[in-house]
């Protein structure tokens, strides 16, 4: 029965870990090695509170369970020690001991990180969907209107005297107007993304580029580049400008949050993600960071904490990152700089069509 018992705790599918009364870890099945990314050597015997700590809004679950009695039934987060993060479904059960007797608790726990990332992709392509419709029809009937506002303020601006004061008011009216015209070419570039022209072109030679046109900018702020390869010339099949455009979506995000002074390390490497060779781009500023409960909503259109944004850049760089089948995720912690991590298939152009 031992080792019948022993045989079904290992071929479950989710984590089982039992603790006893005194919080020291007595079982830690296969599975829970698979989650937690910990051997069972490294838990078994040990606190649980030290080398598995699981809490909900800082209590402890073993504390709850342990202590108050609590059955718990939680979604909680936890991040390995490479620093993956998870989201973890937990419930917890009694252990009886006999006669009445509590002697510790069972935690079982599921990964359902997967799921959590695929059901807020599907709400996010839904919410895109109806607000690219939504924007499209917006951009369209603004754009008439300022068409003939900018003609008019162009006709009276020509109409006046050179020394004539109103022509600096009317130079402000030109200004805001292709200013408008901008946000309005943004917002129909998100809505109505370009059809992929599919080249094999350097993804290498495309950074050392956007570098290079970094550097020459002129720009209030001491910022320095770093470019890290750990590999050879890479070609990949995609569309050249729209990647270009992608990546300087994100190099000027990452620009704007250094304060005054700091660094962006650009490195390159090649990585298997969804069992596919993919190349990794990450792009690293030692920034301002983001906040934790802005971390979901950063590629959301018209997201922004910044006044003088519109909250469309990195929406399009998003858009046009997995139009190439490529994704991008975010890590990153508040007043400690941001990490982009953009990954493109590595595939041929019969592919990407």
């Amino acid at each position: 029965m031992k080792d019948y018992t022993s045989k079904l705790l290992e071929t479950m599918d989710s984590g089982v870990i039992s603790v006893d009364e005194q919080n020291i870890i007595k079982t830690f099945n296969r599975k829970s090695e698979q989650i937690f990314n910990l051997k069972r050597n490294e838990v078994i015997g040990k606190n649980a509170e030290k080398v598995l700590p699981l809490k909900i809004k800082k209590s402890s679950i073993y504390n709850l369970g342990l202590q108050e009695k609590q059955k718990i039934e939680h979604e909680i987060e936890f991040v390995t020690k490479n620093h993956t993060r998870k989201i973890l479904e937990v419930n917890t059960s009694l252990l009886s001991g006999g006669k009445d007797q509590d002697s510790g608790i069972v935690v079982l726990v599921r990964d359902i990180s997967r799921i959590k990332s695929l059901s807020e992709e599907i709400n996010r392509n839904k919410r895109l969907a109806s607000l690219g419709k939504l924007s499209s029809g917006i951009a369209h009937e603004i754009r008439n209107p300022l068409s003939s506002i900018r003609g008019l303020a162009q006709f009276l601006h020509q109409s006046f005297d050179k020394k004539d004061q109103r022509k600096e008011d009317l130079n402000i009216i030109l200004k805001e107007v292709d200013r408008l015209n901008q946000l309005i070419n943004q917002i129909l570039d998100f809505s109505r993304p370009k059809k992929l022209m599919v080249s094999h072109f350097s993804i290498q030679k495309l950074i050392e580029e956007l570098i290079h046109l970094l550097k020459l900018e002129k720009n209030e702020k001491e910022i320095s580049f770093q470019y890290h390869l750990n590999i050879t010339n890479q070609f990949i099949d995609g569309d050249r400008n729209q990647i270009r455009q992608a990546l300087m979506n994100i190099l000027l995000n990452s620009i704007q949050a250094i304060k005054k002074k700091g660094e962006i390390v650009i490195s390159l490497t090649m990585a298997t993600y969804k069992d596919r060779e993919m190349v990794k781009i990450t792009i690293h500023d030692n920034g301002v960071g983001i906040d934790a409960t802005d971390l979901a909503h950063i590629f959301d259109p018209f997201f922004t904490n910044r006044d003088n944004g519109y909250g469309l850049g990195l929406s399009i760089a998003y858009n046009i990152v997995e139009m190439h089948q490529g994704t991008i995720n975010v890590e990153s912690e508040k007043g400690r700089g941001t990490d982009i991590n953009i990954f493109l298939p590595v595939r041929s152009s019969k592919e990407i069509e």
